[in-house]
């Protein structure tokens, strides 16, 4: 769907703006992407976390675009079924950890004002840290998304424990103020 928006796929390409994209393309893709929401059977809200080092330039086998271009499309898909704090927004990731918001009404301004990237590393446990740090700044386990996808090309920084990356994030959680329950249930993807 939004493939004729990958500038990253191929190097030789111009960034793309309202400037090089026509309005049909424009009315094509944003009428599309409706009905993909409107059909949609999703029931679990799960925050999109990008990983935005620049591997994820490399193309998606495929699917002839960018690993970064199908995390972005991905995350645009995905925060349209959260609700409360975490509506419109995903996560990134590369030496660190934002959460981000989606600017614009339509899914092609979403896409085209969104121009994250990071030549850093993937440390996927900084999602983790981040989660921690929302939750400390008081919004409630109940209004958290029920899991996280996280997206990346390739593997995740080593983590400070003995122990897997996705069993360390669980006991970062737990460690920074999420209860047993909600740790054990959030469903890592």
């Amino acid at each position: 769907l939004f493939k004729p928006l990958d500038a990253h796929y191929n190097w030789q390409c111009q960034d793309y703006s309202y400037d090089t994209i026509d309005e049909a393309t424009r009315l094509t893709i944003n009428a599309q992407f409706a009905t993909l929401i409107g059909q949609s059977k999703v029931k679990t809200t799960f925050l999109v976390a990008r990983d935005i080092s620049g591997s994820m330039l490399s193309e998606a086998k495929g699917c002839k675009m960018s690993s970064y271009s199908v995390a972005k499309a991905m995350a645009l898909y995905f925060s349209e079924f959260l609700t409360g704090p975490f509506a419109n927004s995903y996560v990134e990731f590369a030496t660190e950890c934002r959460m981000k918001q989606w600017i614009g009404k339509t899914p092609v301004d979403k896409w085209l004002n969104d121009t994250s990237g990071d030549f850093g590393t993937t440390d996927f446990l900084s999602v983790a840290h981040l989660l921690v740090e929302i939750r400390r700044r008081g919004v409630p386990e109940s209004e958290f998304p029920n899991g996280l996808l996280a997206l990346s090309d390739g593997d995740f920084d080593r983590g400070s424990a003995n122990i897997t990356n996705f069993q360390e994030f669980r006991q970062i959680l737990r460690n920074g103020g999420f209860s047993d329950e909600f740790a054990k249930d959030f469903k890592l993807v």
